[in-house]
């Protein structure tokens, strides 16, 4: 009787951990993520609004046209979606990806230094909140983000440089896309 009654208070309890993992705090990370992008993109228009960059640039249409992809899609973002979008689009995703190179170098062309570097740091800022997300909500990728927590708040790590890498470019590419689309 008490293996059982056991049993079935640690089947409750794994439920109810999964159940707060996969639907409670993951909709609590897909607002999270939301809203840091929303902050995101309100600092890229005040540094528009402050005449660093123009409002009309191509650039700075570029990466909020990103942002706004992000934004909607976010609800979308996690490891698995990300593997099954390698998986599914990796052959088509190098023509996405040229198109969206070509049209940044395009884009950021007449650009001051000062000013590449501004839209580099939104864009940075947006690739962190989404690595964050990413490792927030995966299972696998939880306890990683745990540990990653604890050594940059004892100090081990003094800041966190993000360079573009190829599979965010390549999230960039299909954001600005949707991004687009949602402006059109």
């Amino acid at each position: 009787m008490f293996t059982i009654t056991a049993l079935a208070i640690i089947w409750l309890g794994v439920g109810f951990l999964w159940w707060m993992f996969f639907f409670v705090y993951r909709d609590y990370r897909i607002d999270r993520l939301r809203h840091r992008l929303f902050v995101i993109r309100n600092d890229l228009f005040l540094a528009a609004a402050r005449d660093e960059i123009e409002l009309d640039h191509p650039a700075y249409l570029m990466i909020r046209k990103t942002l706004n992809g992000n934004i909607r899609f976010a609800h979308q973002l996690s490891l698995t979606s990300l593997l099954t979008f390698r998986l599914c689009i990796g052959h088509d995703m190098q023509v996405i990806r040229d198109e969206y190179d070509k049209r940044r170098e395009n884009a950021s062309k007449d650009l001051s230094p000062a000013q590449i570097r501004l839209l580099h740091d939104y864009e940075a800022d947006m690739h962190i909140a989404m690595l964050s997300h990413v490792l927030h909500v995966s299972l696998v990728l939880f306890p990683m983000a745990q540990v990653i927590k604890l050594v940059l708040k004892t100090g081990a790590l003094n800041k966190l440089q993000l360079e573009s890498h190829d599979t965010l470019t390549n999230v960039d590419a299909l954001s600005y896309k949707f991004g687009d689309a949602i402006a059109a």
